[in-house]
């Protein structure tokens, strides 16, 4: 069954069957990935011994949290239950999923209008019978920008060793520069004696 007119080998059955999919591999994957620091931990630089390593604490985000449910609640689950341990992580994971699978194809809708256009069939022709690279990712232009924005809006990283990380990259003389104005200033505000 035809989705939309503008994408006419796209059908419900995929969109739907697609949209099972994402929510099931994207639970399974972030099940898998909260299990290895090396996916959540910032690489961290030790001076001392002048290398990195990736031990942290546990981000708030993917520690378990208990949800009691409303006195309501209590009408339709059995009296054992009347609480529910989760991980916030999932709740992010399934937002992003939601995402993916309601509204990421309209990105290909677009790219279908857009070819349609320009009375062209493919963007390139690196996949034979499938187009171009473009042709392939055209969905990833809308995903990226909305995991971008969500991330930075919703999901809280350290922001003080995302700082330092960056300021390592600096030169030498950058380094001492920005040292200088750093001391200045918490002189200038009282937080350092003079």
């Amino acid at each position: 069954t035809p989705l939309i007119k503008l994408s006419p080998k796209k059908t419900w059955e995929g969109f739907i069957g697609g949209g099972i999919i994402t929510y099931g591999a994207s639970l399974c994957l972030c099940w898998l990935m909260t299990r290895f620091p090396y996916f959540y931990c910032p690489y961290r630089f030790n001076p001392g011994c002048h290398t990195f390593n990736i031990t942290c604490k546990l981000p708030y985000f993917m520690e378990p949290r208990v949800y009691q449910f409303p006195a309501i609640a209590t009408l339709i689950l059995p009296e054992r239950i009347s609480s529910l341990q989760y991980y916030p992580i999932y709740f992010h994971v399934l937002a992003i999923s939601t995402f993916c699978s309601l509204l990421a194809p309209f990105g290909g809708f677009f790219a279908s209008g857009f070819k349609r256009a320009f009375k062209i069939k493919d963007f390139g022709k690196a996949f034979p019978g499938h187009g171009g690279m473009l042709d392939r990712m055209d969905c990833q232009i809308l995903l990226t920008i909305f995991v971008y924005v969500y991330t930075n809006t919703f999901v809280r990283f350290d922001k003080q060793q995302k700082i330092f990380n960056q300021i390592l990259k600096l030169s030498p003389e950058s380094q001492f520069e920005l040292y200088e104005m750093l001391k200045n200033t918490l002189t200038k505000y009282g937080s350092l004696p003079k």
